[in-house]
């Protein structure tokens, strides 16, 4: 039983590495330009290796998506629960969004190359990220409802904006690495809070309409 728990680790440490090593590789070369020969090479595994474990290349990729978004999920999931007002939801998702940029730019980078080159990536993974990318809207609507304590009015919306202020953001420190990104998210909390205040209004009036 020992054997098998260790082998049992040893394949899901091998399949994490692959992982990784598979993240990084199409961050720098895309989906198109990254191949199983080079990932193999990159964790120095043989190409059952990654057969075993995803069964195609197709497979792999579909991996890599549900791997970067589930953690990016897993951090606004944190920030929406971490906090009991709306400036700690706020504060939550910049401090989100920065650590996004900054430290998990890969997540961002790999959701804007699949749209791009959703020419060359199996349409099965393009909308794997379509669904996983609601899912993730749904998140953001649930931590600002759950915050304010009432429903709010287009809150898909919102979590379409705050994913393209993130994803803009993260573009201008690719083209500019000395770019102020605490002024950039400084801006990104006015614009969302502006949005915000907006949605509580439309609300109130309609409860009152209503009342």
């Amino acid at each position: 039983m020992a054997t098998k728990k260790a082998t049992t680790q040893h394949g899901q440490k091998t399949r994490e590495r692959i992982l990784e090593a598979t993240i990084e590789l199409v961050c720098k070369k895309g989906f198109a330009g990254t191949s199983v020969r080079e990932v193999c090479e990159g964790v120095g595994v043989a190409k059952t290796a990654i057969y075993w474990h995803f069964g195609s290349k197709s497979g792999l990729m579909a991996a890599v998506i549900e791997t970067v978004t589930r953690r990016w999920m897993a951090d606004f999931e944190q920030a929406a629960s971490g906090g009991k007002t709306p400036k700690d939801a706020m504060d939550g998702l910049v401090n989100v969004t920065r650590h996004m940029v900054t430290e998990r730019s890969q997540m961002l980078r790999i959701m804007i190359l699949t749209v791009m080159e959703q020419g060359t990536v199996d349409p099965e993974i393009v909308d794997k990220v379509r669904v996983l990318t609601d899912e993730i809207i749904v998140t953001i609507g649930e931590g600002f409802t759950q915050t304010i304590g009432m429903d709010l009015p287009d809150m898909d919306l919102l979590g379409h904006t705050i994913i393209a202020l993130t994803h803009a953001a993260l573009r201008r420190r690719i083209m500019d690495p000395d770019v102020d990104l605490e002024r950039l998210l400084k801006d990104f909390e006015r614009t969302v809070n502006v949005l915000v205040v907006d949605r509580i209004k439309r609300a109130s009036r309609s409860k009152k309409k209503k009342g």
